[in-house]
């Protein structure tokens, strides 16, 4: 700990001055620890999030159309957050610290949920056999899930 408070010390001046390199770093970091999150589970031998979600929300497994489209939805959150990540650098590195800051602040939540109301349509309008049901419906059997686990 003693450490870490000398090394703060000393490196207090640059924070004080970059302290936007710092907020750049906490954004980037969540993104590419949610791309990374997402990722992994598309390597050989892994079930990819999206296919474990649908699993818990159907509680069972999924017909072989539903599982393609949920392992295609996971590589799109993959791309998502990557491109985030690309944008933000982009922005934080080229443009006034205000304008990157805009975005961050401003468009990135409201593109995450963007993003769930596209892949939400697109699951209606390419998986016609779906069964019928409310978003709290899935919120439930998550929860539900959750719970048993631990």
């Amino acid at each position: 700990m003693l450490t870490l408070s000398i090394i703060s010390w000393f490196l207090w001046a640059f924070l004080k001055e970059h302290s936007g390199l710092v907020f750049w770093i906490l954004d980037v970091g969540l993104m590419l620890a949610l791309m990374m999150t997402f990722g992994q589970t598309l390597l050989p031998g892994r079930k990819p999030l999206c296919v474990h979600f649908a699993e818990i929300i159907n509680r069972g497994s999924l017909p072989a159309e539903h599982e393609i489209y949920a392992r295609r939805v996971t590589v799109a959150w993959v791309i998502f957050f990557a491109a985030i990540s690309i944008t933000s650098t982009l922005f934080f590195f080229m443009t006034p610290l205000a304008t990157w800051s805009i975005f961050v602040n401003f468009f990135t939540l409201p593109l995450v949920a963007l993003m769930f109301i596209v892949e939400f349509l697109l699951r209606r309008r390419l998986l016609t056999n779906l069964p019928t049901g409310h978003v709290l419906d899935a919120v439930k059997a998550y929860l539900d899930k959750s719970t048993r686990v631990r």
